[in-house]
């Protein structure tokens, strides 16, 4: 049995959404944008009750390893404190099929841009809401840029 993106969506659907520590489940990246192709990863991303999101990594683990032999896992510390992420390659599947899994804890408090662009999600489940928007804030974002501009440029030199 060849093991496609579609499938492995496929079985995280099935398994995932009768976890009652799930909340949501999306895509993100090529999914969301329509653009898959054989270069593409596939951008997983669940928001789970507070506290469950080792055992919901575990449970995706498992879900992966039934489907074939993960040849490759690697878990990183993600910037945000309240998110897990790690990245798995299956047996047999194409080489840049890495499924790449970020598990949000459900009170991270986060909000997508209204119109920008590349913030666009591919729904799988949602049982309450998720995913929310908001406008941006000009100010906010101006200050956020100065700052981080004034940061490069002192260690632009150094590195």
């Amino acid at each position: 049995m060849k093991i496609t993106r579609d499938k492995i969506v496929g079985e995280l659907r099935n398994k995932l959404m009768s976890n009652d520590h799930v909340v949501a489940f999306w895509l993100e990246g090529a999914d969301a944008h329509d653009r898959v192709d054989d270069y593409s990863d596939l951008d997983v991303w669940l928001d789970v009750s507070d506290g469950r999101e080792k055992m919901i990594m575990n449970s995706l683990r498992k879900i992966l390893q039934k489907l074939a032999p993960i040849d490759f896992e690697m878990e990183v510390k993600h910037p945000h404190p309240k998110i897990r992420q790690a990245f798995f390659h299956l047996q047999g599947t194409p080489e840049y099929l890495i499924v790449d899994v970020c598990v949000q804890s459900h009170s991270r408090d986060f909000f997508y841009t209204i119109g920008h662009a590349d913030e666009k999600v591919a729904m799988i489940f949602e049982k309450q809401p998720v995913i929310k928007y908001r406008s941006l804030n000009q100010v906010k974002h101006k200050a956020f840029l100065a700052k981080r501009e004034a940061e490069l440029r002192a260690g632009f030199s150094f590195f």
